[in-house]
């Protein structure tokens, strides 16, 4: 009964990691509309021209990789974090880390890609729970910066000793370095500055993850946040509306924008 119970709930789970090609080690390759997974063995769904389905039961020995196809909700996250929505980034992609993990082992899974967007949405929102909950699912990435990247996450949202933390972020936080360990670094960097009134240091390490990790614009928001916060502080508005036009113009409906109107009245908006 157990078995017949537990089935249907791997069945619901395992349909939503779906890929397009499984590719075997004798050369063969398998279009797949539909995969589940049950331990060692692989049940891959098919359909032949006249449309019926059927499923080949596969050990995974047999499966060199799997070309697994972009999830919608992961699609959409994509576009969020472009966006600067931590949280929406967060919600959109809870549903995909039991189906993507169950699959972290298999070369061409989506796990590292899952995470690249979860752990610096994490880092942004200081959500705890979220970082638990990551920390129990984790499965080794072989990405050395994610690896990197969840430790600095779990340290900066640990009590410690600040003076050794500020050590680890400087270590880390490489001029020239497009890593997401670099820009949440220059994050937490540019907060101790912020909070010593260090308004330069504060400048600077904010602006170089806008610089630098070109690629993670989800950390662009909270960044540009920073950088107009430490010119408010420090009396130059010239600067602080520079940023500010920036966030405007890039992330319009970002909660860094919200908070930044609080600073200073916002641009009128260019047409």
């Amino acid at each position: 009964m157990k078995r017949l119970l537990f089935f249907p709930w791997l069945l619901a789970v395992c349909l939503s990691a779906r890929a397009e090609d499984v590719f075997l080690k004798d050369g063969k390759v398998v279009r797949a509309q539909g995969l589940r997974r049950e331990g060692n063995f692989l049940f891959v769904r098919t359909v032949n021209a006249e449309g019926v389905g059927s499923e080949a039961l596969l050990q995974f020995s047999q499966v060199e990789r799997i070309a697994f196809g972009d999830p919608p909700a992961m699609v959409e996250a994509r576009k969020l974090a472009n966006a600067g929505n931590a949280a929406a980034v967060l919600e959109k992609t809870a549903s995909l880390v039991p189906s993507t993990r169950l699959f972290a082992d298999v070369p061409g899974n989506l796990w590292a890609d899952l995470v690249r967007l979860r752990l610096p949405a994490i880092a942004i929102l200081k959500d705890r729970d979220a970082l638990s909950e990551l920390q129990k699912q984790w499965v080794v990435t072989g990405d050395a910066d994610l690896e990197e990247a969840l430790k600095l996450v779990v340290e900066s949202q640990a009590a410690g000793d600040s003076k050794a933390s500020l050590q680890r972020w400087k270590s880390v936080a490489v001029p020239g370095a497009t890593s997401l360990t670099a820009g949440l670094a220059w994050l937490e960097l540019g907060k101790a500055a912020l909070e010593a009134k260090q308004w330069k240091e504060a400048v600077r390490a904010f602006l170089s993850v806008e610089v630098f990790v070109a690629n993670y614009r989800i950390l662009h928001p909270p960044a540009l946040l920073g950088a107009i916060r430490a010119f408010v502080s420090s009396g130059e508005l010239k600067d602080a509306k520079i940023r500010m036009e920036v966030l405007q113009a890039e992330f319009p409906n970002s909660a860094e924008l919200r908070l930044a109107a609080e600073l200073m009245p916002l641009p009128p908006v260019k047409k």
